[in-house]
């Protein structure tokens, strides 16, 4: 264990004097972040739901009034489809506008849905709708509005920034720890590797090493971005922070053993980069690394399912998006797991301490 424990510090003193690590392995899921969070965390604005089975000069009133409200934006439809739409998180709040609206001056039949009426946002929406509709009908006593929940506890809507959190999370692991591959890669090359092997360090000690400083720094680098998504722009995190942390460790693991799979399989370091440079931007892309791929074309989707990035972000978004445990994401957990001990078991029998090997 000594071994291990000696070669870690070196690797994590190296990395940490390193600036174009940091730069790398940082700068491309931040920038992403920073750009998606200021562009699209509320593209839309609060979706205000209509219902207009009255079309006359009142709900006409209500409509107009609704729409010059600068942070709101407006959708008219019929009842189901907004009623689904806010099931679905797609609407703000949905009122419905009965045939006689504007003839009766308590409103009674007039009907107001939210997704959670203990909700502040839900209260502030029911508060405006209350006064829009107060002004449209040109009455002080209007108090017979009827205020229902949606038929399902609605989550809110998904931005884009929330989706693409999660993508840039894994695509800044699989970068970071590409770096590895291009450290032992190089140290193999200049002829570092074989003076350790006459230590004598075995193949899994230094993997090991590396495992633990790579993870190490991965943790960090996730904690890092998901904190500024949540803070910065308000991500919110749904699921519980261990599984979180155990779909990280088991996403770092999958994408180390297969960069070490390609260092003990190609001898030259620039092959090496190059190849895994290549396989990372084909992952970045058939990964869902900014938004989940729901059909690719035929003959890419065995790429999409077997790349181990796609059950990563996979994963990571059930958890931080939808709020998932560990049965829904078991699958993602097993098919990164039987990539690392598939690829590990390839990289340790293959791997090679010199070019002349």
């Amino acid at each position: 264990m000594r071994p291990v424990l000696t070669l870690a510090r070196y690797q994590a003193l190296m990395l940490v004097r390193n600036p174009a690590y940091w730069l790398s392995a940082l700068l491309l899921s931040g920038l992403g972040i920073l750009v998606f969070g200021l562009f699209f965390s509320n593209p839309a604005g609060p979706r205000l739901g209509i219902v207009d089975d009255a079309q006359n000069a009142a709900s006409a009133r209500l409509i107009s009034s609704a729409e010059a409200l600068d942070a709101v934006n407006v959708l008219i439809d019929d009842r189901e489809e907004q009623l689904q739409k806010l099931e679905d998180g797609e609407r703000w709040a949905v009122v419905v506008l009965p045939p006689d609206f504007g003839e009766d001056p308590l409103l009674a039949g007039v009907e107001i849905w939210t997704t959670d009426n203990d909700d502040f946002t839900s209260l502030t929406g029911v508060g405006i709708i209350r006064q829009l509709l107060v002004e449209a009908v040109r009455s002080a006593e209007s108090t017979g509005i009827v205020v229902v929940e949606a038929p399902v506890d609605g989550q809110g809507s998904d931005r884009f920034i929330d989706v693409v959190l999660p993508g840039q999370v894994g695509l800044s692991l699989m970068f970071g720890n590409l770096f590895a591959a291009s450290m032992l890669a190089w140290w193999r090359y200049f002829g570092i590797l074989k003076r350790l092997a006459a230590a004598p360090v075995s193949p899994l000690q230094l993997i090991a090493s590396q495992l633990i400083v790579f993870g190490a720094l991965s943790a960090i680098q996730a904690t890092m971005l998901i904190t500024a998504g949540s803070l910065a722009f308000g991500v919110p995190i749904r699921g519980s922070l261990f599984l979180i942390a155990l779909i990280v460790a088991a996403g770092v693991l999958a994408l180390l053993a297969l960069w070490y799979t390609l260092v003990a399989l190609l001898r030259s370091p620039i092959a090496v980069n190059s190849v895994a440079t290549l396989t990372a931007f084909v992952m970045m892309i058939a990964g869902s690394s900014y938004l989940p791929i729901e059909d690719p074309p035929v003959f890419l989707q065995p790429l999409v399912v077997a790349a181990p990035l796609t059950h990563f972000n996979s994963a990571l978004r059930s958890v931080i998006n939808d709020g998932d445990g560990i049965s829904e994401v078991s699958l993602e957990l097993a098919v990164l797991g039987a990539w690392t001990a598939g690829l590990l078991l390839v990289s340790v029998r293959a791997f090679r301490w010199s070019t002349d090997d």
